[in-house]
């Protein structure tokens, strides 16, 4: 369950719906135009040193422990845009990105990907998480549009590393929104999906003690919060969650004890927390953002600023706390703490990064390196840094070229009604959802 992320930015559901209808009559985009920077990483349960880092430019993986970082483009795997799929790597090594047009797996280290069948085709995937004590199992959630105000929100789930999936029990009721969904450690029938009600736009939780077979909803009461996500379960304590609430400008990390019954404000944040990462024992915990640095502390509270690294995601495995920040204000794209947010070690810098190696005949061969002359040049990387195969980066993508995924505010909800005011309005509420979900997720431990 490889969490926390961030978004790129505020979105208000009219700019976005506006966004989404001039897309539709004009989608030739060359590039996002979003800074490079990277928002969640996640590590391999099996193989520590193996992490895979999802960017605003595409997916990075390194299978020495940070000694090289090799790039897949966003059009291989299946997004583009704005979009931040939230990603995860099962314990056979499965690489999956939870996205608006379905489930993206690789089983070959990332070089080809498809789409999950069955049950997930043609649903719009909202979050992804592995199970820690059986990682060849993972979960994800769906909200897809029916119209009408109506969405069809379901847990669905795999026993064999990514291969095939069914329905986890009964699906979620029609009236949300999905946002995030875990599955606690110490018990893998205790399931917890947060959500908001589509008509009120307030938090909801939505708990199984059965494995999806009934589900029981909470309100929750975050302190007027919309949106609500779950930052982690407690490894050791089924009932013991941490939430964190998007407020704006500020946003706010809660912890229960009883299932979400009832919340306590463990810490608040002075900007947007887009870090947050759990101990491998559940002792300890870190949080943070490009506002507030990067604080650490008990997990009961309270905590203290050890650094003033804006963190745009934090992962905490056994070999130390994971951070993706801004190369031009902290100095690295990734970097790793051996003393809870203290000092950071250098692992990745933007020009660190060059291809993954792959077959033309595969899907992550044959799609980027159409784009890897423009990004080499936006990365700073130096000429045939990544040796003379790299060195052109194959044909630049042409001027006005539909980017792959080009729906940048999340825009089409598959199996919805056509674009009409009140799809777009609903499109939109969604878009907004995803770019905030995608700034929570978080890790504890390399097992997850």
């Amino acid at each position: 369950m490889q969490r926390m992320s961030s978004r790129p930015h505020r979105l208000a559901p009219v700019a976005c719906a506006v966004a989404c209808a001039v897309a539709a009559s004009a989608r030739g985009a060359r590039a996002n135009g979003r800074f490079p920077q990277a928002n969640q990483l996640v590590v391999d349960p099996r193989d520590p040193a193996h992490l895979m880092v999802r960017s605003t430019y595409g997916l990075l993986q390194t299978f020495d422990a940070g000694g090289s970082f090799s790039w897949v483009c966003e059009a291989a795997v299946g997004f583009g845009g704005q979009e931040d799929p939230a990603i995860a790597v099962t314990g056979g090594g499965t690489l999956l990105a939870a996205m608006s047009e379905g489930l993206a797996t690789s089983r070959d280290r990332g070089c080809g990907w498809g789409l999950a069948a069955g049950v997930l085709a043609g649903q719009f995937l909202v979050d992804v998480a592995v199970e820690r004590a059986q990682p060849s199992r993972a979960v994800v959630v769906t909200t897809t549009g029916l119209g009408g105000g109506a969405f069809r929100s379901l847990v669905a789930e795999t026993l064999d590393d990514g291969a095939t999936w069914a329905m986890a029990g009964a699906p979620l009721p029609d009236d949300l929104i999905a946002l995030t969904v875990d599955v606690a450690p110490s018990d893998p029938q205790h399931l917890y999906v947060s959500a908001m009600l589509a008509a009120a736009r307030t938090p909801v939780l939505e708990r199984s003690r059965d494995r999806g077979a009934t589900w029981e909803r909470v309100a929750l009461d975050a302190a007027g919060a919309a949106s609500v996500y779950i930052a982690a379960v407690d490894p050791a304590d089924a009932k013991r969650l941490y939430l964190r609430a998007d407020g704006d400008p500020s946003d706010t990390l809660f912890v229960s004890d009883d299932e979400g019954t009832t919340l306590r404000v463990l810490h608040a944040t002075s900007g947007d927390m887009l870090g947050f990462a759990l101990s491998p024992d559940g002792a300890s915990l870190a949080l943070g953002g490009p506002t507030d640095g990067v604080w650490s502390g008990p997990s009961s509270g309270p905590l203290a600023q050890a650094s003033a690294v804006g963190a745009y995601c934090l992962t905490w495995a056994d070999a130390g706390l994971y951070a993706c920040a801004r190369e031009a204000l902290s100095g690295f794209t990734v970097g790793r703490s051996p003393d809870r947010g203290a000092t950071f070690e250098v692992l990745a810098h933007l020009a660190d990064v060059c291809p993954l190696a792959c077959a033309s005949t595969t899907t992550a061969g044959g799609a980027c390196p159409a784009y890897w002359s423009t990004l080499a040049d936006t990365l700073g990387q130096a000429p045939g840094a990544c040796g003379a195969s790299h060195a052109d980066g194959g044909a630049s993508a042409a001027p006005g070229a539909d980017a792959p995924g080009d729906a940048s505010c999340g825009c089409r909800v598959p199996g919805g009604p056509a674009p009409s005011s009140a799809g777009l309005a609903a499109a939109a509420l969604l878009g907004v959802a995803r770019l905030r979900r995608r700034r929570r997720r978080y890790s504890f431990g390399p097992s997850l």
